[in-house]
């Protein structure tokens, strides 16, 4: 929930009840108010079991906590392995696509852009949905769905020509062997029969082309020069550098304003001793009394 919501259930105790109006989006400064009424059931603290072996035992069947651990690190330098397969991959397709140049043909954008919307659509009655409701749970407008997957269609043809153009420098075929491997990945019994469907409605070529891909993304990702970055660390680093580069300034500027005052101080006392100076040179000035006084007693001796 927004933290307007939050911040009013603070000091509530169970059966106590209360209403106000909170925004439904704490980051959007025209996000509409809503007025709800709440009450407290019950207040509940998160009570975490102590970390033993009797608990890997009995929770996880695990004979110790030290086995458990080392099955759950394990599990997850498998995670980052596979992860790290996936994203080296995407990198290096989007990063050789970059190098196509020219426009793509609208027609095969088109093509690309179908064959994706179909398979977005496949995969949603999989999971019971339509189209309307995916769009609503995530409140997005078809406008703004259709504008997304024609940028993600621009992509994929983009760089499924610069696997094309690969495949053709490097001379990579595709066999039937090759064809019936692939097929028999998804109906080992049926791949012969799977053949004969594909060769007699004629998309023999397209599983060639998607074989001849594969070939040319294991080719591509097996000769990618990659750098590992630890985004964390890097992370950090840049944090340190900004605070040394603004303790510096800060120390720069205190030294300048030092430096100032003490030029400014050089320039008072000068024009001080500038003025002390002046001030002995020039005749004593004489009040206006002791002016007048002198002259009354030149007229007296007169």
């Amino acid at each position: 929930m927004p933290k307007e919501f939050d911040s009013q259930l603070i000091g509530m105790k169970p059966g106590e009840e209360k209403e106000f109006d909170f925004k439904s989006d704490d980051t959007e400064d025209d996000a509409p108010s809503l007025h709800v009424k709440v009450k407290v059931l019950s207040h509940k603290n998160r009570v975490l079991p102590e970390l033993n072996d009797e608990f890997a035992k009995e929770r996880f069947g695990f004979d110790s906590l030290e086995k458990m651990h080392e099955s759950i690190k394990g599990e997850i330098e498998g995670q980052k392995a596979l992860m790290f397969g996936e994203m080296k991959e995407q990198k290096a397709i989007h990063a050789l696509g970059k190098r196509v140049e020219g426009d793509i043909p609208e027609n095969y954008t088109n093509i690309v852009f179908n064959d994706l919307g179909s398979q977005f659509l496949t995969s949603l009655q999989q999971q019971g949905l339509t189209l309307d409701q995916y769009l609503g749970e995530r409140g997005l407008a078809s406008e703004q769905f259709v504008e997304d997957l024609r940028k993600q269609a621009d992509d994929v043809a983009r760089e499924s020509l610069a696997l094309d153009a690969l495949a053709r420098h490097e001379k990579f075929e595709v066999s039937k062997e090759d064809i019936l491997r692939e097929l028999a990945a998804s109906n080992p019994e049926g791949a012969d029969e799977a053949y004969k469907e594909f060769s007699e409605t004629g998309r023999i070529p397209s599983i060639k082309d998607y074989i001849r891909r594969s070939k040319a993304i294991e080719f591509l990702v097996e000769n990618a020069k990659t750098t590992e970055v630890d985004f964390a660390a890097q992370a950090q680093e840049e944090a340190k550098g900004k605070k040394k580069t603004s303790a510096k300034k800060a120390t720069k500027s205190a030294s300048s304003k030092s430096e100032d005052k003490k030029e400014a101080e050089k320039v008072e006392e000068k024009e001080a001793a500038e003025e002390k100076k002046t001030a002995k040179k020039a005749p004593a000035k004489k009040s206006a009394s002791k002016e007048k006084a002198e002259k009354e007693a030149d007229s007296d001796k007169e």
